[in-house]
């Protein structure tokens, strides 16, 4: 009886968990990472102004997706020329992956980091972060120099 009871329980929990998105979220999010590592993948497109340029994809280093969020790890020594241009690029492709998963949200937002060394100490610092508005399709930008006060 007591062993019956506790897999109940469990098999409740299990329900609960899926059906308030807990599981489901992480299954999604599986499912935007693959789609954004395509878009990396694909070969450059000069008649696309939204595809990452060779030099562009090459300071991609790495990224991880968490729910409405992108966060993207920029080479230690990319020009800060550039993070604009792959911010604005790798938060829309997000996006566009959020989307063809069917998770609308108001607003997708990205983050760029990058190793640095600011005050004689090396770190990971937030070098930029991105808000990509679904309904108008517009791109806000706040970029940063690394310091210990954005880390």
């Amino acid at each position: 009886m007591f062993k019956l009871r506790y897999a109940l329980i469990l098999l409740i929990i299990a329900v609960l968990l899926t059906n308030f998105g807990c599981l489901r979220k992480t299954i999604t999010d599986k499912k935007i990472e693959e789609s954004v590592q395509e878009y990396l993948n694909a070969p450059p497109d000069p008649s696309d102004e939204f595809s990452l340029t060779a030099e562009e994809r090459a300071a991609v280093e790495d990224f991880t997706v968490f729910h409405d969020k992108i966060k993207v790890q920029l080479k230690r020594d990319t020009p800060q020329p550039m993070w604009e241009q792959i911010g604005k690029k790798m938060v829309r492709a997000f996006a566009m992956a959020c989307r063809d998963a069917s998770q609308y949200e108001t607003n997708y937002y990205g983050q760029l980091r990058i190793e640095a060394e600011v005050e004689g100490q090396e770190g990971n610092f937030l070098v930029g972060e991105f808000r990509f508005q679904n309904a108008s399709e517009r791109i806000f930008v706040d970029l940063y120099s690394p310091s210990r006060s954005r880390n």
